[in-house]
């Protein structure tokens, strides 16, 4: 009879994470992460959003082996969907140190940290192809509540000629598309476009309930990020007003293009502006010579995946949104 093999448990440090660790970080995240890589300053400037908002609970723990990160683990609260009780944890592990209960350490200190917010529930989120980490929700009683849907395009190769007209149907419509730095002259560019994203977002689907950004939490959150691109800021103007916005941003840490944020009022919708957008958005990708462009909608969200499919957009596994109620209201 062969004697039983014990695995090796690795030795970790557990403990909070300090402003140096930014550069392994941002590095170990990207490693779990590849598809939203960022680098050490952009996830200094993500921190820093937070810190100002007086309202905001967030903190992160990271766990070392022989002095270098191989787990981390960290709760949020997202100022779109704020509520002083609910919380949204994040974390993971190297694959080369799982099945070793590391993640489960994470957890439970994550959660020990939480006690003295009272918290209601915590939502988390893993791809629908993790499969140890959906085990790990389920076997703490996470339920799935929303998945959405990512997809990327190559616009290097995108076919514009099938929407010659577009543009030209809209402007005999008296809707006219622009980049937001053709607009930067106006002394009120920054309220047109808020004005428009406060209204239009109430409508997206979301796994809490929505709450109001003012316009200092716009400006600061888009228009002063790091990752911020004016000249791929794309705005419908019918009349004086903006009707609808689309937007690209980078990350310095990526060669493509991350979609941020794609909106049309009410009143305006069914008439092409979203997909018109889209193609301003995908024609600057292409100029850039940008090898893709990344995209997501909660799959809820039919209008806007029937516009991304319509592009052409290659859908990936889904990210599907998990919650665990904690205590009831």
């Amino acid at each position: 009879m062969l004697p039983m093999i014990m695995p090796v448990t690795l030795p970790f440090r557990l403990r909070a994470f300090t402003p140096d660790d930014y550069d392994a970080f941002a590095s170990l995240h990207a490693t779990l992460f590849p598809e939203h890589p960022s680098t050490p300053d952009e996830w200094r400037d993500t921190d820093r959003q937070a810190e100002r908002d007086e309202r905001l609970k967030q903190g992160r723990l990271v766990a070392e082996h022989d002095g270098t990160l191989v787990g981390f683990a960290e709760y949020s609260q997202n100022p779109g969907m704020y509520h002083p009780r609910r919380f949204i944890l994040a974390g993971g592990v190297l694959e080369s140190v799982r099945g070793q209960g590391l993640g489960r350490k994470l957890y439970d200190a994550l959660l020990s940290r939480l006690e003295p917010f009272d918290p209601l529930s915590v939502r988390a989120r893993a791809r629908e192809d993790a499969e140890r980490a959906l085990r790990f929700l389920a076997e703490r009683g996470f339920v799935e509540t929303q998945r959405a849907w990512e997809a990327t395009i190559d616009p290097r190769t995108f076919d514009f000629s099938p929407y010659e007209g577009l543009e030209a149907n809209l402007r005999e419509r008296g809707i006219t598309l622009h980049a937001l730095t053709e607009l930067m002259h106006r002394d009120d560019w920054r309220e047109l476009i808020y004005d428009a994203f406060s209204d239009t977002r109430l409508d997206v689907p979301r796994s809490e309930p929505a709450t109001p950004l003012s316009f200092e939490q716009f400006r600061e959150y888009i228009l002063e990020d790091s990752m911020f691109l004016p000249d791929a800021y794309f705005v419908a103007l019918q009349g004086d007003r903006a009707v609808g916005t689309s937007d690209l941003y980078r990350s310095g840490a990526a060669d493509g293009l991350f979609t941020g944020y794609t909106g049309v009022r009410r009143e305006a919708r069914g008439q092409g502006v979203a997909l018109a957008l889209k193609l301003r958005a995908l024609r600057y990708a292409r100029n850039r010579g940008a090898p893709w462009v990344r995209t997501d909608n909660a799959s809820t969200n039919a209008p806007m995946l029937a516009v991304n499919e319509k592009l052409g957009f290659r859908r990936e596994p889904a990210w599907l949104s998990f919650q665990k109620v904690l205590a009831e209201t």
